[in-house]
């Protein structure tokens, strides 16, 4: 129940953030949410169409982070063009350098200690720790967010979407840590184009 809670407060705060930028672009909620659903979903979108997804784009962005996030990105993509690294995105690429660099998914783990499940969660904390960036820096970090997603999408969460409630806190999985040692080199990998890209 927390966590639910948790991810509709930043979903609360995504959702104003967005609707700030929208104001000081002047562009209304219904434009926006209009031009999302003809360049996203169906660019031959009639009126029913357009005012259905209106009406969930209006409530899906007060309580949903992951719905949230995809509105977000998708303004960043079509009215912030700066592609410049802005002091907000050294600042959230040098904040993720910091937890990649000191979390299990880049540092060794002896196959026969440690816990899996705990494991797991550092590495599915690190998705709430890159929201919570993207809330913190806003659109000026747009150039890091474009930079960061593709390590999330691409092997964070392939890890945490195939072992999610398959562990036991109780014994060591070989298949997992043969799973966590392919994240930890693509995680060192993208620690170091963090340093050459950012500059730290």
């Amino acid at each position: 129940m927390f966590e639910v809670k948790k991810r509709e407060n930043i979903a609360k705060e995504w959702a104003e953030s967005l609707k700030n930028d929208l104001k000081m672009k002047k562009i209304s909620l219904r434009k926006f949410a209009n031009e999302f659903y003809k360049e996203k979903v169906d660019p031959d979108a009639g009126s029913v169409e357009l005012d259905g997804h209106f009406e969930r784009f209006k409530t899906a962005i007060k309580r949903n982070a992951e719905v949230t996030a995809l509105y977000l990105e998708f303004f960043n993509n079509k009215y912030y063009t700066d592609k410049s690294i802005t002091v907000q995105s050294m600042d959230a690429a040098y904040e993720l350098f910091c937890q990649l660099s000191t979390r299990i998914s880049s540092r060794a783990l002896p196959d026969n200690i440690g816990c899996d499940v705990a494991a797991l969660k550092s590495v599915h904390s690190l998705f709430m720790f890159w929201r919570e960036l993207h809330s913190k820096y806003g659109r000026q970090s747009c150039f890091f967010i474009k930079h960061s997603k593709p390590f999330f999408d691409q092997h964070l969460r392939t890890l945490t979407t195939k072992w999610h409630n398959k562990l036991s806190e109780d014994e060591i999985n070989k298949d997992f840590r043969c799973d966590l040692r392919v994240l930890q080199k693509s995680t060192n990998s993208y620690i170091q184009t963090l340093e050459l890209d950012f500059g730290f």
